[in-house]
């Protein structure tokens, strides 16, 4: 494969399951996740790149029997970067999501390999990490 040719796989599906189905995806959606579907237990968000955020209701039977879709973590973590490289770009990020009812930490004064990075937690306590973009100029 060319160092120019965009990766052949991407990240398609992160699962978690939920106690409050409704407040994750108003949390997510707030976080700029953009909802593509809703029903059955399960809500689904797609991200920039395509991939899906599936929401799964805690205690929900699966809507779809034996789907590899319908098993979400029991707990866990996401990790969204943003598309601007600066510090500046992700303390607007984290200002508008401020303005939304967020409560994020504070942007961390340390870079990590690069990266600015702030976290929050989901209405469940999972660990949501928000850093700059880590993508190079090459295509992805």
């Amino acid at each position: 494969m060319s160092d120019l040719a965009k990766p052949p796989v991407g990240l398609g599906h992160m699962s978690l399951t939920v106690a409050d189905l409704e407040a994750s995806d108003r949390f997510y959606s707030a976080l700029g996740l953009r909802a593509v579907g809703k029903g059955g237990g399960m809500s689904i968000l797609v991200l920039r790149g395509g991939t899906h955020l599936l929401l799964f209701q805690r205690g929900a039977a699966a809507a779809e029997g034996d789907s590899p879709f319908d098993q979400a973590a029991a707990s866990g973590g996401l990790d969204l970067m943003i598309e601007g490289r600066t510090r500046e770009a992700l303390d607007t990020y984290r200002s508008a999501l401020i303005a939304d009812g967020v409560q994020p930490d504070p942007i961390d004064d340390k870079r990590y390999f690069g990266h600015y990075i702030f976290t929050a937690r989901d209405p469940d306590g999972n660990l949501v990490t928000v850093s700059t973009s880590h993508a190079s100029d090459l295509p992805i």
